[in-house]
């Protein structure tokens, strides 16, 4: 789920690493691809919300991001 404001909205992940790429250790991150709108540009929060917990427990802590209009390709220090 994503928040901006009093505004929710809810995106399902395009790839996760619980389904790909999972790491043989129990406590490994877990990544979240996630294709937003595009009226969410700017400052929000993301939180995750796990069904198998229920609507009491299941929700995180919020997280900060921030969404660009236009993302900016990586910088490259160097090649070898």
């Amino acid at each position: 789920m994503v928040e901006q404001g009093s505004s929710r909205y809810i995106v399902r992940p395009e790839y996760s690493t619980l389904v790909g790429g999972r790491s043989e250790r129990q406590d490994a991150p877990v990544t979240f691809w996630v294709r937003t709108t595009k009226e969410i540009i700017g400052k929000a929060q993301i939180r995750v919300f796990n069904t198998l917990r229920g609507q009491n427990g299941g929700m995180s802590e919020p997280a900060s991001i921030e969404i660009l209009d236009e993302p900016l390709p990586p910088e490259l220090f160097g090649v070898t």
